[in-house]
């Protein structure tokens, strides 16, 4: 198992079972975000690996695809939309289609960990652990410092019901840039696929604390409040994501269909007894 079997070594855990995938929304556009890179979002790879970006944390994977598809086609030799893409499909609960992007990938990118480690990550969503655990190995073996590969050995490691997952995305955040808020933002979105909600809100801190002005975060924040019984500090994340979205923003849909929606009524009676 190499030298990270160690974290294999502690007591099982059931893993939750994953939260319900929201439905695929239509495509949708999205202007140049607060954090997005100088240039002609229009047209230039930043621009649309930008926009890539805010759908998927919208949960718009649709979107995201549309826009990952888009910057592949301006650079093919890029490894960010490759890796956008891969992780749009794996939250979509598209299992097969990402072996299939992932093969595509190392083919471009034979040498590229990266993709070995969402290699091990899709193993796992798929039932081989074993392979996934051996894909992860590798992946952390030749890059200990690179912070998506501890991102997915924390992931293996819930889908095999081991309680380190713990340690392997605080090493994940430990590695991270000081200014990355995206890592910690994905890192959240998996534990609350996962359903484990108190978790999540931890990585959603760190997320705030690097990049707080994003809607989207304060959705996902939200989210988790209201499923931990929070009702009033739910409300509060809604009505902060309201604040930040501009005119015409998609997640607008998503924070309408929380205030009329069964998620809403759970929130509003919370908030009645808060």
């Amino acid at each position: 198992m190499g030298r990270f079997s160690r974290l294999e070594t502690g007591q099982a855990v059931q893993a939750p079972p994953p939260a319900d995938p929201p439905e695929l929304l239509p495509a949708a556009d999205y202007y140049p975000s607060a954090a997005s890179q100088p240039g002609n979002a229009d047209l230039d790879l930043a621009g649309n690996l930008d926009r890539a970006d805010q759908a998927l944390f919208r949960l718009d994977f649709r979107g995201a695809t549309r826009w990952y598809s888009r910057a592949m086609d301006q650079d093919s030799t890029r490894l960010e939309p490759w890796i956008g893409m891969i992780r749009a499909l794996t939250f979509a609960n598209r299992p097969s289609e990402v072996y299939t992007w992932i093969g595509r990938g190392l083919t471009l990118f034979p040498n590229s960990i990266e993709l070995m480690a969402l290699r091990a990550v899709n193993h796992a969503r798929r039932g081989m652990v074993r392979r996934a655990m051996n894909n992860s190995d590798a992946a952390l073996e030749q890059a200990p410092n690179l912070p998506l590969a501890h991102m997915a050995r924390g992931e293996v490691l819930i889908l095999a019901e081991n309680k380190n997952y713990d340690f392997c995305f605080e090493q994940c955040i430990k590695l991270s840039a000081p200014g990355d808020w995206k890592t910690p933002f994905l890192v959240g979105m998996i534990l609350e696929e996962r359903r484990l909600w108190g978790k999540a809100l931890t990585y959603y801190t760190t997320t705030a604390e690097r990049f707080e002005h994003n809607p989207a975060l304060w959705y996902h924040v939200g989210r988790c409040r209201s499923e931990l019984g929070h009702g009033l500090k739910a409300e509060r994340a809604f009505e902060q994501a309201r604040e930040l979205c501009k005119a015409g923003d998609p997640l607008l849909a998503r924070l309408g269909g929380v205030r009329g929606g069964a998620l809403w009524n759970r929130v509003r009676n919370l908030f009645r007894r808060a």
